[in-house]
């Protein structure tokens, strides 16, 4: 850890830098493993819709994983 913070310097990232990156890596892997009901309903119909209707339940999901990370970000920020 302590040979990328230094090799992350040279790049002129800092230790806050770093450590930011490291909380949205886990804010994005989060965003990908988390289960939710609403997701899960709307995946379990996906096949059943026409292809412009799965375009559509894509996007519901997208923002259903954003709303939970929200309170997540705004701790970055």
């Amino acid at each position: 850890m302590q040979n990328l913070l230094s090799g992350l310097e040279g790049l002129n990232f800092g230790k806050a830098d770093f450590e930011m990156m490291m909380k949205a890596k886990s804010i994005f892997d989060r965003m990908n493993r988390s289960s939710n009901k609403n997701v899960d309903l709307i995946r379990a119909l996906k096949p059943h819709l026409s292809p412009k209707s799965q375009n559509k339940a894509d996007q519901a999901m997208q923002i259903l994983r954003l709303f939970e990370v929200l309170p997540m970000l705004e701790e970055l920020f």
